[in-house]
C-alpha cells in the first residue's frame, strides 16, 4: 500500500510538476531567444540609421564650410563695389581729386603686383 501510495504520489503530483517545469523552462528558453533575435535585428536598423545620419552631418558640415567661403568671397566683392560706387560718386560730384587718383592708381598697382584681379 505504502508502494501505491508513493507510486500515485509520484504520478500525480511529481510528473506533472516535473513536465510543467521542463515545459516552462524550455517554453521561456524559446521566447526569450526569439526576442534577443528580434531586438538584434532592431539595433542593426538602428546601426544603419546613425550611420545614415552621420553621413548626412558629414554632407552639412562640408556644405556649411563651402557657404562660409562663398559668404566671405560675397563680403569682399559687396566691399570692393562699395569702394567702386563711392569713386563714381566722387567723380560724378566733381569731389575726386589728384590725390585720390594717385591713391587709386598706386592700390592698383599693389594688387596687379600680388596677381589679384582687379
Amino acid at each position: 500500500m505504502k508502494e501505491t501510495k508513493e507510486v500515485n504520489l509520484f504520478r500525480e503530483v511529481l510528473i506533472p510538476v516535473l513536465s510543467a517545469v521542463i515545459i516552462g523552462g524550455l517554453s521561456s528558453y524559446f521566447t526569450a531567444s526569439l526576442a534577443i533575435a528580434v531586438l538584434k535585428e532592431k539595433v542593426s536598423g538602428i546601426e544603419q540609421d546613425i550611420d545614415s545620419v552621420r553621413i548626412i552631418a558629414q554632407s552639412v558640415q562640408s556644405n556649411q564650410i563651402e557657404l562660409s567661403a562663398r559668404g566671405q568671397w560675397m563680403s569682399n566683392i559687396e566691399m570692393q563695389l562699395g569702394g567702386h560706387e563711392t569713386r563714381l560718386t566722387r567723380i560724378e560730384d566733381n569731389r575726386y581729386t589728384k590725390e585720390d587718383a594717385e591713391r587709386d592708381i598706386e592700390l592698383l598697382r599693389l594688387k596687379l603686383l600680388e596677381g589679384g584681379r582687379l
